[in-house]
């Protein structure tokens, strides 16, 4: 059975190395890992109906000697996950990690690429909940899309509600209205 593994080559669709990409994907794994285990919490209590991790498309670029798959993106992702409230309004939910500079800096929205920022622009203006989950090295952070997006196009700045416990649901239906 063949195993495998990230390509070390070339540049991904968000124009960083591979390698890069590679370690990112490591840390950020570890985040949406916690951000499941919540998730299962927030099902059993009925705060979430369902939510489930969106894949990342990946192509088989190469087979080395020992029979490693090299794989890379061979598409640009969407949001981390999507779901459904009780009652029926989707949610998506999008998770980064981040270590701001400064003690007041703001969350810079360039973090998100396009696809996902007009996901979760698409889901809001359907009649849905979206929202970026933020694990900073200390907090965890959960920002309504509408509160993020508004902030970004003016000198505005959002307030994040730390995330106390679990409930980052309960975090981004407070903020939303």
């Amino acid at each position: 059975m063949a195993s495998f593994r990230a390509s070390g080559r070339g540049k991904t669709s968000s124009g960083h190395s591979a390698r890069a990409q590679s370690q990112r994907s490591k840390v950020g794994s570890a985040y949406e890992e916690q951000t499941k285990a919540w998730i299962q919490i927030l099902v059993n209590q009925k705060k979430l109906s369902v939510m489930v991790k969106v894949p990342t498309p990946m192509a088989i670029v190469g087979v080395g000697a020992n029979g490693v798959l090299s794989c890379r993106p061979c598409a640009p992702a969407t949001t981390d996950f999507l779901g459904c409230l009780p009652g029926g309004r989707m949610f998506c939910l999008e998770v980064k990690h981040w270590q701001p500079t400064s003690p007041n800096q703001s969350f810079p929205i360039s973090r998100l690429p396009r696809q996902q920022q007009d996901m979760l622009s698409a889901v809001c203006e359907s009649g849905g909940v979206g929202g970026v989950l933020i694990f900073t090295p200390k907090q965890a952070y959960c920002v309504p899309w509408q509160a993020l997006r508004s902030a970004s196009r003016s000198t505005s700045t959002w307030s994040p509600y730390v995330v106390h416990g679990v409930d980052f649901v309960s975090a981004v239906q407070a903020k939303e209205a």
